[in-house]
């Protein structure tokens, strides 16, 4: 098979009901562009597992990380195996709609890293205080000028990812890598989308994994 132009990658940990509507709709928006979508299921205990594996075919590679990597950790396994001249990775759980994930990938122009600007955000009043907290620290603190440091999908050249090292696997991997493709002196461009409610599943942002990231974020350099 010819190698596809873009890959994008999608992370699940314990996320039953998401994968199998997300991405058969996924696919169908994609149609015209050569691509591959790599679905890593991170060490899930629930039937997660068993909905990847059923999502299988030629254009659609699963990953199983035999132990729990977090959130980046799990991105990495997919774009280390990716085949595509343009990488990504973005959300499986409806908080971004398929239109929009292709949407973006569509506008990238000549640009080398694009990503998405969520607005009108639906996943709380506290979780959006806690995101503008976030990215004016990020600005301030790493002069990484983004509205949306985490934000849904990101697309990049397959040479910039190559040429970045030691990633941060947790939470944190958003700011480090868009830190460290900044720092290579690379525009990071930005289209505004639109933000969902989860489709199903449960958010992972607990109080307490919201403590733990404060924490990790402040011993961040």
């Amino acid at each position: 098979m010819k190698k596809p132009e873009l890959s994008i990658v999608i992370p699940f940990y314990n996320d039953a009901g998401c994968p199998i509507p997300f991405v058969k709709k996924l696919k169908k928006e994609l149609k015209g562009i050569n691509y591959e979508i790599i679905l890593v299921d991170d060490c899930s205990k629930d039937s997660t597992s068993d909905e990847l594996n059923s999502l299988k075919e030629t254009r659609i590679k699963v990953m199983h990380n035999k132990k729990n990597k977090d959130y980046g950790g799990a991105i990495m396994t997919g774009l280390d195996v990716a085949k595509g001249k343009i990488l990504g990775f973005t959300c499986g759980d409806g908080e971004v709609s398929v239109k929009d994930i292709v949407k973006v990938y569509s506008e990238r122009g000549n640009s080398g890293v694009i990503k998405a600007i969520r607005k009108r955000r639906k996943d709380g009043v506290g979780r959006d205080i806690i995101s503008k907290i976030f990215n004016v620290w990020s600005q301030i603190r790493f002069r990484v000028h983004l509205k949306d440091i985490n934000g849904y999908p990101v697309y990049f050249k397959r040479e910039i990812y190559e040429g970045i090292t030691n990633l941060q696997t947790g939470w944190l991997f958003n700011i480090d890598l868009l830190r460290k493709i900044k720092d290579k002196d690379y525009e990071i461009k930005g289209i505004r989308v639109n933000h969902y409610e989860r489709s199903d599943g449960i958010s992972k942002m607990t109080p307490k994994r919201i403590i733990w990231m404060v924490w990790r974020f402040l011993k961040y350099n």
